[in-house]
């Protein structure tokens, strides 16, 4: 029963989930927005494990002394937590449970890894034909207006020729600033996070969307950040210029969203107000943790259950 609970909040999450969160206007305060699509897709994906593990909670009381100090039966737990399909269903479950969350740990480890290797090989042929500037990036020579950083522990902003020739010096400095809000947000751990997930649950398209959309709310981040005491609109025809793919798994001002940015950019901006983001601090905290609370929701139960049956039995008894 727990786990059918577990498999249903994780369809909601992955179906519904993203059309409630299109309508809370996350533009207007992307920091938020990237906090609330990270709790939906971690709350997705916990349903899914602990779909599987509440399978074995029954396995687990039956074959061990957990419960020996607890006001609660083994077989109260396994009424409320049984599979229909017994042991043999239980152990098909568990094993593909622990697959999966194998299966996440090793999508984790590998875009980590392999993101990791990729900018230290971008790093390694920056120091040899780039030439640091005393404005804090490296000039590389091209023939395309780019602008990116490389986030990590050894982190560097990359400009080339074309961009600082094309880019004003007003332009290029909020520019730069965008960039610096990537590296001190650390927007890569968020996006790498959430590129395992795709990874590791391929076939659902939601974790695909979330992570299109935190990487759509990290640039708008950054844009707020760069222009927090103004140029709006000279960071918007900078983008312009700056519209070009680049190279992965760097972040770049001119690679996401573009349009709908200079849009954003071109109006006056209404940030939320102390209510709207606590109630955005409250929800996601109550999503995040809402697949916890769902599996422990049966033993709960069970336990009122039982206590009220016992207290009920002393009440007659007397």
């Amino acid at each position: 029963m727990a786990s059918l609970m577990m498999l249903a909040l994780a369809f909601l999450g992955a179906t519904v989930g993203p059309r409630l969160m299109r309508l809370g206007r996350w533009s207007a305060a992307p920091r938020w927005g990237i906090r609330a699509w990270q709790a939906l897709s971690i709350a997705v994906a916990s349903s899914l494990v602990f779909a599987g593990l509440a399978a074995a909670i029954p396995v687990l009381v039956t074959n061990s002394s957990v419960l020996d100090d607890l006001p609660l039966s083994p077989a109260a737990l396994c009424e409320h937590y049984g599979l229909p399909g017994g042991t043999v269903l239980t152990v098909v479950v568990l094993t593909g449970t622990a697959l999966l969350i194998a299966r996440i740990g090793w999508f984790w480890l590998a875009q980590s890894r392999a993101t990791r290797a990729t900018r230290q090989g971008q790093l390694s042929r920056l120091a040899l034909i780039g030439s640091p500037e005393p404005a804090g990036y490296y000039l590389l020579t091209s023939t395309h207006p780019l602008v990116y950083c490389l986030p990590g522990r050894r982190s560097a902003i990359v400009v080339t020729t074309a961009a600082r020739e094309l880019l004003s010096a007003r332009q290029l400095d909020l520019v730069l600033a965008h960039e610096r809000s990537h590296l001190r947000a650390r927007h890569d751990v968020a996006l790498d996070f959430a590129a395992a997930l795709r990874r590791a649950f391929a076939p659902i398209s939601f974790f695909a969307v979330t992570q299109h959309q935190i990487a759509r709310l990290a640039e708008m981040q950054a844009d707020d950040d760069a222009t927090r005491n103004g140029g709006r609109r000279t960071l918007a025809s900078a983008l312009l210029t700056l519209s070009f793919a680049v190279p992965q798994p760097g972040l770049g001002a001119g690679a996401v969203a573009t349009a709908e940015r200079v849009r954003r950019l071109s109006r006056t901006p209404s940030p939320w107000g102390t209510r709207r983001r606590v109630g955005a601090a409250i929800t996601s905290a109550a999503v995040l943790v809402s697949p916890a609370l769902m599996v422990a929701a049966p033993a709960l139960e069970a336990l009122a259950t039982q206590c009220c049956g016992t207290a009920a039995s002393v009440a007659l008894g007397a």
